[in-house]
C-alpha cells in the first residue's frame, strides 16, 4: 500500500507552474496549483519509498522475527523514517527494522514511511499474518492446477485436500489459467497469469514445402499460422525451385545417385555412374578411393600399407604382426652377420628394432632376445655366428671357459649356447645348425625350448647322433645322447662335432601321467658353419598384448601402455606413444586428465568448453564432503566451473533433499550457464514438482548464482536430457514423459518425446509430445538453422504415422519446424535394439547421429557380436546418406557425435570389447573415443581408463582443434589421477598434437 503526493510541473514564461495532487486512503483527489520561478530551480525525481525485505505480503508463526528493509528515492534530502508495526512492536527511525518479534498471532500491518525535508511524504506497506504456533495458511484451489486463490485461504497445521501453499493463480475456475501455463496468442486471455495476453503475428506469407526438404515449389499461401506442408520464406534453404516437391530426397543440391534415372539435384538430368578405376565399383556402390583399383568394399586388406583396401572404415585390420618360428638368442659377445632374402626387421629385447635388408653384421654387448620379421610374404633368414678374437680381450657377460689350445697356446676359446625355440608344437621341423670342432672333451651348449602341451604333466626328451661317415654305405649308425624326463619346457644339450656328415634327431614326447598325448620332433644337422635357420610367417607375437608388435613400431613390447597411438602421459619421463620423443606436447598444450569429486558417486554427463578458453560440467554427487560444496541431500546438481588447465574456479550443488541429477549445460548469451535434468524432490525453494520426477532446470549467473529455476511436466515422470539456448535467447529442450495431465498437451500412450519451448525467464511458449502407444524416449535436441528443431531417441511404438518399425525398437528422428509442427519423422535401424543417443546439424545442413546398435540386418553395414557404435549421416531431409558401425565381440555404447573443423567427426563412448584392432581395453569399460573422416571412416581411435569402469558421456572439440571427453570412472588405478571415492567424474584433455 502507498500513499504519495504527486507532483507534475509545466513550464510557462520563465516559471514553472506546479500542480500537486494528494491521494489519501479514501482516494478522493485535491489540487493546488501555485507559480514558482524557475531560475536556479530543477526538477527533481518523486519521492518514493518502497519495501525490498520482505518484498510482498508474508506469513509466519507465533514467536518469529523478521528483518525489514526498504528503499527511498528522489525528494529531497535529508530524510526522516519511520517505521510502525501495528501494535506489535515499538516504531523505528531507521531505514531498516531488524530482528522484529511478532509474540501474538494476528495480522499486522507494517508501515514504511519517508519524509524529506520538503515535508513530502512517501510509504510503503506489507502484511504480516502471524499464524498460531504450528498453524500455516492453505490456499484453494479450485481447479487442481497446483496454484492457489489468494483470497481464499484457511489456517491448519496441514494442507486440507484441495489447498495447496502457492496463492498466484489469477483465475481458480480453469486448470488451463495458472504461472506458465501455455499462452494462447489473440484469444483475450491471460493463460500464464503475467498480466498480459500474448499477442498473435501478423499474417505471414507461407511457401508450399510439401517433402519437408527445405525447398519450395514456389506455391504460396498468407496465413497467421502455417499452413501444413508449408513455411516461411527466410526457413526455406533458398530460393531456388524444388523441382519434385513430393520427394524429400529431390532437391536443388541433393546427393544425386548415378544411373537410378532420378534427378535428385535438379540440374536437369540424371548422374553416370563411372567406375574411374576399373576395380568394378564406382562411388554409389561403396567404392571409397575410385582412383584406386586395389580399394573397394571386399577387397583383401594389405596389411602395413595403411589404407582402408576393402572399404570398411578400418586401416590395416587383421594384421596382427609378424613373428618367426624361433626366437634367436645368445650370450657374450659374438659378432653374428644376418643374410635374408627380403626386406625384414630385426627387434632387440621386444623394443628396439632395425629395417635390415640385406647382409648386415651387427654387434651386442648384452644377453637378448631377438625377434625377426618379415615385410613380404613368408620367406628363409639364417643367421650365421663368427666367433674371433682373444676372450681376454671381448668385453661383456658371456659364457666361456679357459681352455689353452696346443696348437695355439695364447687363444681362448668362446663357448657360446645357441636356442632353438620351438614355437608351434607337435609339427615336424627342420633347423639346420652346425657346430665347429671343439677342443677335445667339451660341447656346445644347445638350448631346446618348446611350447607347453595342455594337459602335460612331464615330457620325455630324446636327442640322438647319427654317424654316417663310419659307414660307407651310407646307413651309419645311431648313438642315443640323450635319453630324459623333464617337467620343464626347456631342455640344455651338450653337442659336439666330429665329422662333416653327422647330424643330431631331437624329439619330446608329452606325457599325462603314464599316456603319451603329443610328439615334437626336429632334426639337427651338423655341419663347419655356425648357422641356424628361421621360416618367418605372418602371425603376430605380441609379447604384452596391446595390440602392436615391435615390428609394428611397439618401442616396448615389454608394456601394455606403450605402443604407437598410446596416450602421452605427461611427467612419466616415457615414450609412451612411441614417437620418439617423451613428454611430448605436455609444455605446449598442457594436455590432461583429472577427477572431480567426494566420498560417494559423482558423474559427469555434460561438458562445454566457455568463451574464457575454460570449460564447464554438469552432473550429479552424492558425495557430502566435496570442499566448499554443500549436498542438500540424496544426489544434486554437480556443476563445476574449470579453468582451460582443468582446475576448479567454482563448483556447487543444487536441488532438494531428494534426488536431482544433471544432464544438459549450455553456456548462455549473458556469460551464465542453463542446467537440466530431473528431479524427485519437492521441497527447492520457488518450484513446485508435480509428479514424480520433475523436468529441472536452472539459469545460473556467470559465478554460479542462481537467477531462476522451474520445474516443467505432469503428475508422472518428465525428464530433461537435453537443452539448448535458441537464436531469440529462449531455450528449447528435450527428453521424455509419461504424465498425462500436462495442460495443452496429449500423451499418445506410455511414454512420449516431451519437447518444451521456453523464453529468456523459463516460462513456457508452447509444449509438445511425440511419439505411439508404447515407449519413445528423446535423448537430444538441437535448433536447426531454419529455426526448426531436430529430435533423437528411440522408440517401440508400430503406429506412428509414416515411420515403419523394423525390431524392438529403433533410433528415432523428428524434425520440426519452428513452432514444433512435424516436418519429417524417420525410424532407423534393424531387427533388434537402435538408439541414436546424440545428433548435430552438420555444416552442409545434413544431420550425424551416434548411439548403439544391436541389430544384424542393417543393409550395408558390418555388425560385431553384442552392441556396436552405430553411426548414421542423414541429408536435410532424413534420408541415409551412409552408416557405419564400429566395436568389438563386447559391447559398445556410442554417447556423443560432434562435427570436427576439418569436417569429420568425433564420436565417444564406452567399450567393453577387448579385441578392437590397435586399442588396447584397461579393464571392463573404458572410454573409447573415434574420429572420423568426412565419409565415416575412422582417422584414429583411443581407449582410456583404469582396471575398473570409466564411461564416456559426453565430448567436444576444443579451440585448440584438442578433445575434451567427460564421464564416470570407477577406476583407482588410472596412473596421474586419483580417485576419491566410489566414482568421479573423469575429465580428459586431448592435446591435437597427441592424435597426429
Amino acid at each position: 500500500m502507498k500513499i504519495s503526493q504527486r507532483l507534475s510541473m509545466v513550464k510557462i514564461l520563465g516559471a514553472l507552474l506546479i500542480s500537486m495532487v494528494v491521494s489519501g486512503c479514501s482516494g478522493d483527489e485535491g489540487s493546488n496549483n501555485f507559480f514558482l520561478s524557475s531560475y536556479g530551480v530543477q526538477a527533481e525525481e518523486v519521492l518514493s519509498a518502497a519495501m525490498v525485505e520482505p518484498s510482498g505480503d508474508i506469513s509466519i508463526s507465533e514467536g518469529e522475527s523478521l528483518d525489514f528493509r526498504a528503499e527511498v528515492k528522489g525528494g529531497n534530502r535529508p530524510y526522516i523514517f519511520k517505521w510502525t508495526f501495528d501494535g506489535s512492536a515499538p516504531e523505528s527511525d531507521m531505514l531498516s527494522a531488524e530482528d522484529v518479534l511478532f509474540s501474538t498471532a494476528g495480522i499486522y500491518e507494517v508501515v514504511f514511511s519517508v519524509k524529506d525535508s520538503h515535508d513530502t511524504v512517501s510509504t510503503d506497506s506489507v502484511v504480516v499474518t502471524v499464524n498460531p504456533a504450528g498453524l500455516s495458511i492453505w490456499y484453494c484451489d479450485s481447479d487442481g492446477d497446483g496454484y492457489g486463490d489468494a483470497g481464499n485461504y484457511v489456517q491448519d497445521i496441514s494442507a486440507p485436500e484441495g489447498y495447496v501453499t502457492d496463492n498466484t493463480d489469477c483465475n481458480d475456475s480453469d486448470a488451463l489459467i495458472h504461472p506458465g501455463a501455455y499462452e494462447i496468442c489473440g484469444d483475450g486471455i491471460d493463460q500464464d497469469c503475467n498480466g498480459i495476453d500474448l499477442s498473435c503475428p501478423p499474417p505471414a506469407t507461407w511457401y508450399k514445402d510439401s517433402d519437408g526438404d527445405g525447398y519450395s515449389d514456389g506455391t504460396t499461401l498468407v496465413s497467421v499460422s502455417a499452413p501444413v506442408g508449408y513455411r516461411l520464406e527466410n526457413s526455406l534453404v533458398s530460393d531456388q525451385i524444388d523441382c519434385n516437391d513430393d520427394d524429400s530426397s529431390v532437391y536443388p543440391g541433393a546427393v544425386e545417385i548415378c544411373g537410378d534415372g532420378i534427378d535428385q539435384d535438379c540440374d536437369g538430368s540424371d548422374l553416370v555412374c563411372v567406375d574411374n578405376d576399373g576395380d568394378g565399383f564406382d562411388q554409389s556402390q561403396g567404392d571409397c578411393d575410385d582412383e584406386n583399383a586395389d580399394v573397394y568394399p571386399g577387397a583383401v586388406e594389405i596389411c602395413g600399407d595403411n589404407i582402408d583396401n576393402n572399404c570398411n572404415g578400418f586401416v590395416d585390420e587383421g594384421c596382427a604382426g609378424y613373428s618367426i618360428h624361433g626366437v634367436l638368442r645368445h650370450r657374450g659377445v659374438p659378432m653374428y652377420q644376418l643374410t635374408s632374402a627380403a626386406p625384414v626387421i630385426l627387434c632387440r629385447d621386444h623394443g628396439t628394432s632395425q629395417v635390415i635388408s640385406e647382409a648386415a653384421v651387427i654387434y651386442n654387448q648384452a644377453d637378448s632376445v631377438y625377434e625377426i620379421f618379415n615385410l613380404a610374404g613368408t620367406i628363409d633368414i639364417s643367421v650365421s655366428f663368427h666367433v674371433t678374437g682373444d676372450g681376454a680381450t671381448l668385453p661383456g657377460n658371456y659364457l666361456a671357459w679357459k681352455e689353452v689350445d696346443e696348437t695355439d697356446a695364447g687363444v681362448d676359446d668362446i663357448e657360446v649356447e645357441r636356442i632353438i625355440h620351438l614355437i608351434e608344437p607337435w609339427d615336424n621341423t627342420n633347423i639346420e645348425f652346425s657346430v665347429d670342432d671343439t677342443p677335445a672333451g667339451h660341447a656346445t651348449p644347445v638350448r631346446f625350448e618348446w611350447a607347453a602341451l595342455a594337459g602335460a604333466t612331464t615330457y620325455r626328451v630324446y636327442i640322438t647322433r647319427v654317424r654316417d661317415q663310419d659307414h660307407p654305405d651310407g646307413y651309419g649308425y645311431i648313438e642315443t645322447a640323450v635319453n630324459v624326463a623333464v617337467q620343464d619346457t626347456v631342455y640344455v644339450a651338450h653337442l659336439s662335432a666330429s665329422g662333416d656328415s653327422d647330424h643330431y634327431e631331437f624329439s619330446v614326447w608329452a606325457y599325462d601321467g603314464d599316456s603319451s598325448i603329443g610328439l615334437y620332433v626336429t632334426t639337427c644337422t651338423d655341419g663347419h658353419a655356425w648357422e641356424y635357420r628361421f621360416k618367418v610367417s605372418d602371425t603376430g607375437i605380441d609379447a604384452d598384448g596391446d595390440g602392436y608388435t615391435c615390428a609394428q613400431g611397439d618401442c616396448d613390447d615389454s608394456n601394455a601402455d606403450i605402443h604407437p597411438g598410446a596416450f602421452e602421459v605427461c611427467g612419466d619421463g616415457i615414450d609412451n606413444d612411441c614417437d620418439g620423443l617423451i613428454d611430448e606436447g605436455c609444455e605446449t598444450w598442457g594436455t590432461w586428465q583429472r577427477m572431480y569429486g567426494g566420498n560417494d558417486d559423482d558423474s559427469a554427463r555434460a561438458i562445454r568448453q566457455t568463451s574464457d578458453g575454460g570449460y564447464v560440467m554438469a552432473g550429479y554427487s552424492e558425495s557430502t564432503d566435496i570442499p566448499g560444496v554443500t549436498s542438500h541431500g540424496g544426489g544434486d546438481y554437480y556443476i563445476v566451473k574449470l579453468d582451460a588447465d582443468g582446475n576448479v574456479e567454482w563448483q556447487r550443488m543444487y536441488g532438494g533433499s531428494d534426488y536431482d541429477c544433471a544432464y544438459a549445460v549450455r553456456q548462455t548469451s549473458d556469460s551464465g550457464y542453463v542446467v537440466a535434468g530431473y528431479s524427485k524432490s519437492t521441497d527447492i525453494p520457488g518450484t513446485i514438482n508435480h509428479g514424480s520426477y520433475g523436468s529441472y532446470v536452472i539459469k545460473l549467473d556467470p559465478f554460479g548464482d542462481i537467477e531462476w529455476q522451474r520445474m516443467y511436466g505432469g503428475s508422472g515422470f518428465d525428464i530433461t536430457y537435453d537443452i539448448e539456448q535458441t537464436s531469440d535467447g529462449g531455450y528449447v529442450m528435450a527428453g521424455y514423459s509419461n504424465s498425462t495431465d500436462i495442460p495443452g498437451v496429449t500423451n499418445n500412450g506410455l511414454w512420449d518425446y516431451y519437447l518444451v519451448r521456453l523464453d529468456a525467464d523459463g516460462n513456457v511458449l508452447w509444449q509438445r509430445m511425440y511419439g505411439g502407444s508404447q515407449r519413445d524416449f528423446a535423448y537430444a535436441v538441437r535448433q536447426t538453422s531454419d529455426g526448426g528443431y531436430i529430435m533423437s531417441g528411440r522408440s517401440d511404438s508400430a503406429e506412428i504415422p509414416g515411420v515403419t518399425l523394423s525390431g524392438d525398437w529403433d533410433s528415432y528422428i523428428v524434425k520440426l519446424d519452428a513452432a514444433g509442427n512435424v516436418q519429417w519423422q524417420r525410424m532407423y535401424g534393424g531387427n533388434a535394439h537402435d538408439e541414436v543417443i546424440s545428433i548435430e546439424q552438420s555444416a552442409d545442413g545434413g544431420y550425424i547421429g551416434a548411439g548403439y546398435s544391436e541389430s544384424t540386418d542393417i543393409p550395408g553395414v558390418t555388425k560385431n557380436p553384442a552392441a556396436d557404435y552405430y553411426i548414421i549421416r542423414l541429408d536435410r531431409t532424413g534420408n541415409v546418406l551412409w552408416q557405419r558401425m564400429f566395436g568389438g565381440s563386447g559391447n559398445d555404447y556410442g554417447k556423443s557425435i560432434a562435427q570436427t573443423t576439418d569436417g569429420g567427426y568425433l564420436l565417444a563412448g564406452q567399450s567393453y570389447s577387448a579385441d578392437i584392432p590397435g586399442v588396447t581395453n584397461n579393464g571392463l569399460y573404458d572410454y573409447y573415443v573415434i574420429k572420423l573422416d568426412q565419409a565415416g571412416y575412422v582417422d584414429w581411435h583411443r581407449m582410456y581408463g583404469g582396471s575398473n569402469s570409466d564411461s564416456t558421456y559426453a565430448s567436444a572439440q576444443t579451440a585448440d582443434d584438442g578433445y575434451i571427453l567427460a564421464g564416470q570412472s570407477y577406476s583407482a588405478d588410472i596412473p596421474g589421477v586419483t580417485n576419491n571415492g566410489e566414482s568421479d567424474c573423469y575429465l580428459i584433455k586431448i592435446d591435437p598434437d597427441d592424435i597426429e
